[in-house]
C-alpha cells in the first residue's frame, strides 16, 4: 500500500522547487499531494504561512494522509 504524503512548500522558489521535485521523483512509490505558495515576501511567508495554510481544505478529494512534509518553519 502506498504512503500518502502531503507536501507543503510555503516558499516555492527555485531551490525549494528543485528539492520538492527531487523528493517526489526519488519517492515515486509514494502518493504525493503537493501544495505550493509563490516565492515572494519571504519574511511574511516564514512567519505567516500557518495563517495561509489554515484556509485550505487538504482533505478534499485526497485519501487520508500518512505524512506531512513542509519546506518552511511552522508555529503552532
Amino acid at each position: 500500500m502506498a504512503v500518502h504524503v502531503v507536501l507543503l512548500s510555503a516558499y516555492d522558489a527555485l531551490s525549494h522547487r528543485y528539492w520538492r521535485k527531487g523528493m517526489v521523483d526519488a519517492l515515486s512509490d509514494h502518493m504525493f499531494a503537493v501544495h505550493t505558495l509563490p516565492h515572494r515576501y519571504f519574511s511574511w511567508r516564514f512567519r505567516g504561512n500557518p495563517l495561509t495554510w489554515s484556509g485550505i481544505d487538504f482533505n478534499v478529494d485526497e485519501p487520508p494522509l500518512d505524512i506531512i512534509v513542509t519546506t518552511c518553519h511552522f508555529n503552532q
